[in-house]
């Protein structure tokens, strides 16, 4: 067996494996574990014919000189083609698990489609059919059961990791779900420091309109405080200028008459200034 056509045959990438399509992956793998199995089956037989070789060799006949060293030679040929078979089979066993167990779609693959051909035998590529013997049975039972080991532990992984992302969602989202609550507080923070600046303000001019008010109202008061003297004075000036019209009725139209009636004049029409004066003021 070449250990460097099969290295060959067993190379695939996971990005080449995650590109399969389920049907294509179904058949690659079927495929290489067709691949497999003949290899273990033709390693089988190679230790069978190597162990049998050593059996016969340890059979011989020991003589003179000349046979004894052709039995021992014989017999190291023999061990050494054992020994050689054996590690090639370990070799072959490693290389295929570590095939099998490059993905865990490829392992579930592998498992299904072995045991399917160990059951039922096989086509090798030229056609030839396959029937593993019981040796190589147990060799692929131990890939298949390192190939279903691999799939437990890695379905487990994976699941382990699908909590842990859950949780890891679930936390983002917490977080994210405090960021937007403390963005919504600082909004109703802003909207109330601004309601309560407006009512301030509110406040403030209602403070100034109850002021104005009040000025208002005081002007008022002295609006018509004044309008009352106002009218109670013009009401006694009035008296008089009766008073006056009447002495003058009474009077002989004399010079000192004519004084008289101008100074009244003169001081009523003083009087109304003042008022008017105040009124206005």
């Amino acid at each position: 067996m070449s250990e460097k056509k099969l290295s060959k045959e067993l190379q695939i990438t996971s990005s080449k494996l995650a590109k399969m399509s389920p049907n294509e992956l179904e058949e690659f793998a079927e495929e290489k574990a067709k691949v497999i199995l003949e290899k273990i089956e033709l390693s089988t037989q190679m230790i069978s014919e190597a162990k049998d070789a050593a059996e016969i060799a340890g059979n011989m006949k020991s003589g003179w000189f000349g046979k004894t060293r052709k039995k021992s030679d014989a017999t190291a040929d023999a061990v050494i083609a054992t020994n050689e078979a054996v590690a090639e089979m370990n070799e072959l066993l490693q290389e295929s698990i570590r095939f099998t167990c490059i993905s865990l779609d490829l392992a579930k693959a592998m498992s299904e489609h072995m045991s399917a051909l160990i059951v039922n035998g096989f086509k090798n590529r030229e056609g030839k059919i396959i029937k593993l013997s019981a040796d190589s049975e147990e060799q692929a039972l131990y890939i298949i059961q390192q190939a279903e080991t691999f799939a437990k532990n890695q379905l487990e992984v994976e699941m382990k990791q699908t909590v842990q992302d859950s949780k890891i969602d679930n936390l983002a989202e917490k977080v994210s779900s405090n960021a937007r609550r403390l963005n919504e507080k600082d909004k109703i923070d802003a909207e109330q420091s601004k309601r309560l600046e407006e009512l301030g303000a509110l406040l403030n001019n209602k403070d100034l309109v109850d002021q104005k008010q009040e000025e208002a109202i005081s002007k008022n008061s002295e609006a018509i405080k004044v309008l009352f003297d106002y009218t109670r004075q013009k009401d006694i000036l009035d008296k008089k200028q009766s008073e006056e019209i009447e002495l003058l009725k009474t009077c002989q139209p004399n010079r000192m008459c004519i004084i008289a009636i101008c100074l009244s004049v003169i001081s009523i029409l003083v009087s109304v200034t003042a008022i008017v004066l105040q009124v206005l003021r």
